[in-house]
């Protein structure tokens, strides 16, 4: 008897959906349907930004309330914050979503290589380094963490001006306190003087 009645209570409790679960349920449907436009991880960003804000409008109010936050306050930190409880509910709820972040978060991790000469090193609140290339074109990248051999120029880094240099560097976004938001930038991943 006691063992039927933990079943039906299980049964219930487990059939009964969380407004969390029903978003997870719209936006995996969502990417579903849309699955066939995505050719980039740019895309698959895009479409899973709109697949999960469309299924959150009906529930604004429950994620202002469980976020203890007036609705007219939530921002992009609460959203990404919201965003990754959902992202947590179809990794394991939506094998559709699992396959795509298989296919296009490994074209995020990608690097870009370039040579050529360091034309200048501009240090504010960052150190950025333009690169002129063979071609003629100069590339500015900013260099925002540490890598094998950045020890040598970590403490005067305009002593790499001059120098013909091999830089990997990869897409990523960052403050920009001027602008007020983020702005896309290469960040040197690995440097090598020649």
């Amino acid at each position: 008897m006691v063992i039927t009645i933990l079943i039906c209570c299980t049964i219930s409790a487990s059939s009964q959906k969380t407004y969390m679960d029903k978003i997870a349920d719209s936006t995996c449907k969502c990417l579903v349907a849309g699955k066939d436009k995505i050719k980039s991880s740019a895309d698959f960003d895009k479409l899973g930004e709109t697949c999960i804000m469309m299924a959150a409008i009906p529930y604004l109010d429950s994620l202002a309330k469980d976020e203890n936050v007036p609705l007219d306050k939530m921002g992009d930190e609460i959203g990404e914050k919201v965003g990754q409880k959902i992202g947590l509910k179809l990794v394991t709820n939506c094998p559709e979503f699992v396959q795509l972040m298989a296919l296009y978060s490994d074209e995020e991790d990608k690097s870009d290589i370039i040579s050529g000469v360091v034309t200048a090193v501009q240090i504010t609140d960052q150190v950025y380094v333009s690169i002129k290339e063979p071609s003629g074109k100069i590339t500015k990248l900013v260099w925002l963490e540490y890598f094998p051999g950045s020890d040598a120029y970590k403490s005067n880094p305009a002593k790499l001006s001059g120098k013909k240099v091999e830089i990997e560097w990869k897409e990523e976004e960052i403050y920009n306190k001027a602008k007020k938001d983020f702005i896309a930038v290469k960040v040197i991943s690995q440097l090598t003087v020649k």
